[in-house]
């Protein structure tokens, strides 16, 4: 009968060591190697309903070395998840050189250091990256994963403390993140209502565009040429009610075409209508000069009584009997009646200057 006493504790002992080696099933696959550091997330699996949040933490392992930087560049499904925020309270890095989010392309850059000494860890928080699931999805392979080449050092990377620092990440641990239901009851399905556009601080190279929303909600700005825009301003990623968003790099005297974007926690998306400015400077359109007022005709003149019409006999009369004064008078008159009336010259007058010397 004590032969059957042990039967129990034998049950007890497979089950303690199988803990140790029946594989995590939530362990995401590994690409790369453990020889050296590595980067994980966590949890590595999951699955939301439409509108939830949840995060993920990004760790790393030294494997028994000392850093001094990491770099973690995560890519992430956009179609299906809308990245809310970064959060490095906890880090065990003290140092941020790169914390950005890039929801057109689905790309987290975060970089963190501690100066010398630097951090020897085996499980090291780095920062938390908070997500809403937006739309259905049962991926196949992992969906959030480390931008990763062993030895890049424009990718993630874990920067070896030393007089010649070197890239010792050899290893990443990604994630596969499902989102199921219609979110109907667990999530907000309401895009935020966008309010009191404006433009102002235009200038030739630059403007300020303000909106208000009803709910709290990121912000960013298509703008261009044209309706097909061409341009986007950084997503600002912080949620806020009022917004503002500075364009730059402007051309001078041009015509802009902008819309706005904001989306609330939940991820729904609002986008603004189409909306105009002329930035200020470059070569303004003149005014079209005013017609010149046509001349206005000059009044015929009065058809004058030529000169051989007067009696030279007559005249000569008449100068006889005149003083000096009258004389004088006179010949002005008839040198007025010249020029305007017959446009005669000098000459034409000097005909009847003679008269007074012959008297």
């Amino acid at each position: 009968m004590k032969n059957f006493d042990i039967f129990p504790k034998l049950i007890i002992l497979i089950g303690i060591l199988g803990i140790f080696v029946i594989p995590s099933q939530t362990q995401a696959s590994l690409v790369g190697n453990t020889n050296k550091a590595t980067l994980s997330l966590s949890p590595t699996s999951g699955s939301y309903d439409v509108g939830d949040t949840f995060n993920l933490d990004i760790k790393v392992n030294t494997n028994g070395q000392t850093t001094v930087v990491v770099s973690a560049y995560l890519n992430y499904d956009k179609d299906h998840f809308k990245a809310d925020s970064i959060d490095t309270k906890g880090s065990i890095f003290t140092v941020q050189a790169e914390n950005s989010i890039d929801s057109s392309n689905g790309l987290i850059k975060i970089c963190r250091g501690k100066p010398t000494p630097g951090i020897n860890t085996s499980d090291g928080h780095v920062a938390t990256v908070n997500f809403t699931a937006i739309s259905k999805v049962t991926p196949t392979s992992d969906n959030f994963t480390f931008k990763f080449t062993p030895g890049a050092t424009t990718e993630s990377n874990v920067i070896l403390i030393g007089d010649n620092p070197t890239d010792f990440l050899s290893g990443v641990y990604n994630a596969r993140i499902s989102v199921s239901g219609d979110g109907n009851g667990t999530g907000d399905l309401t895009p935020p209502v966008i309010s009191s556009i404006s433009v102002s601080s235009i200038s030739s190279s630059g403007a300020v565009i303000t909106w208000k929303t009803n709910e709290p909600a990121d912000s960013q700005i298509e703008y261009g040429s044209s309706v097909n825009y061409g341009s986007q301003t950084i997503l600002k990623t912080n949620l806020v009610t009022s917004h503002s968003v500075n364009l730059s790099n402007l051309s001078p005297g041009t015509f802009y075409h902008y819309r706005i974007k904001s989306r609330d926690e939940a991820g729904n998306l609002s986008t603004s209508g189409d909306k105009t400015f002329t930035t200020t400077g470059g070569q303004t359109p003149s005014q079209p000069s005013q017609p010149s007022q046509p001349s206005q005709p000059s009044q015929p003149s009065q058809p004058s009584q030529p000169i051989e019409s007067i009696e030279i006999a007559e005249l000569i009369g008449a100068l006889k009997d005149m003083s000096d004064e009258e004389l004088k008078i006179k010949i002005i008159e008839v040198f007025s009646l010249f020029l305007d009336l017959n446009s005669r010259t000098l000459q034409e007058l000097l005909l009847i200057v003679p008269f007074k010397i012959l008297l």
